[in-house]
């Protein structure tokens, strides 16, 4: 597995010499949460896309990374802007 360069920076800055927990936010399919749970940390890892997280199930598997050094959720979104936009709009048109 190639990660991101940014994985090589954590580990520089913080070396996982005691269980170090580790969030991917936006993982993808979770190259770099495996390459990290790999190398001694603990990471969970999110993103949008729920073929991205079974693509990184998948490799966590196949690495044979530990169950308990990773895991992956997919996030559930809310429109929040849209939702404001639209109640500010029917405020300025009603005024």
């Amino acid at each position: 597995i190639t990660p991101n360069n940014l994985c090589y920076e954590i580990m520089k800055l913080r070396p996982p010499v005691k269980p170090l927990k580790v969030l991917d936010i936006g993982c993808g399919e979770g190259k770099d949460a495996v390459f990290l749970a790999r190398n001694g940390y603990i990471v969970t890892a999110f993103d949008l896309s729920e073929t991205g997280i079974e693509k990184g199930k998948k490799l966590a598997e196949k690495c044979n990374t530990y169950v308990k050094k990773i895991r992956f959720k997919k996030i559930i979104t809310i429109n929040l802007t849209n939702t404001f936009i639209a109640k500010n709009m029917s405020k300025m048109v009603s005024n």
